[in-house]
């Protein structure tokens, strides 16, 4: 369960990354819950590993820990790879 929920915020990280604008009509954003909202289709998905690290440790909660994670991932390996800085998101909002 834990593999399957960080899989599912590396999907709904690269989501906010790519698609994750919001609209507004008449002073009111549009979106008004997911199925208002684009998702990444599975087919956009990447392959993902997730690999745990063993720990003598009591668990406790996964919650979204891989969304900000994979925002910062992204807009630093543009970086990287152009020079040019991220400053909005989604990345092709401009």
């Amino acid at each position: 369960m834990v593999v399957q929920q960080i899989e599912g915020g590396i999907a709904f990280g690269l989501t906010a990354v790519t698609k994750g604008a919001l609209t507004h009509r008449a002073g009111r954003i549009e979106q008004q819950n997911f199925d208002d909202s684009p998702m990444l289709q599975l087919s956009e998905m990447p392959t993902v590993e997730v690999h745990l690290v063993p720990s003598t440790e009591p668990p406790t909660g996964v919650g979204e820990v891989a969304v900000p994670a994979v925002v910062a991932a992204v807009v630093n390996a543009i970086h990287a790879a152009s020079k040019q800085r991220i400053r909005t998101l989604p990345i092709n909002s401009g």
